[in-house]
């Protein structure tokens, strides 16, 4: 798969978890639990995906969001809460991302917004390099 995931989370065993089952899918990870970390490994390389936690250690997640775009705004962003409300949701998808998961359903959610926004930057590099 070759695929690199940024995971952004506060709570680290949560982040854990979805580290080790997106790595058993063929993933590689890097977690963060800071804004500032996960910016400072966005520097460092590109990621394809990033799964953006509300509530890092210094920002909320959707603070993150457009910082990351603007550094690589080919990056899909997964947001997850545990702290759903409509407003949250909101303010999410009007910094850009692809999918918005609520951490107390099933991890699998998750893990399909990641292979389905995985799909979404292919076909879009394989359409960039056919117009090219």
């Amino acid at each position: 798969m070759n695929a690199t995931v940024l995971i952004a989370d506060a709570d680290l065993d949560t982040a854990r978890d979805l580290e080790r089952e997106l790595a058993s899918n063929g993933y590689r990870c890097v977690t963060v639990r800071s804004g500032r970390e996960a910016l400072a490994a966005a520097r460092k390389r590109r990621f394809d995906v990033a799964v953006v936690d509300m509530k890092l250690e210094d920002l909320k997640g959707y603070q993150l969001i457009p910082l990351l775009k603007d550094m690589c705004e080919k990056t899909k962003v997964i947001f997850s809460t545990s702290e759903h409300s409509e407003q949250i949701e909101k303010t999410a998808r009007e910094k850009g991302i692809v999918f918005y998961a609520i951490k107390a359903n099933n991890m699998l959610e998750i893990l399909s917004a990641v292979a389905t926004a995985i799909r979404a930057k292919r076909k879009e590099e394989e359409a960039e390099r056919v117009i090219g």
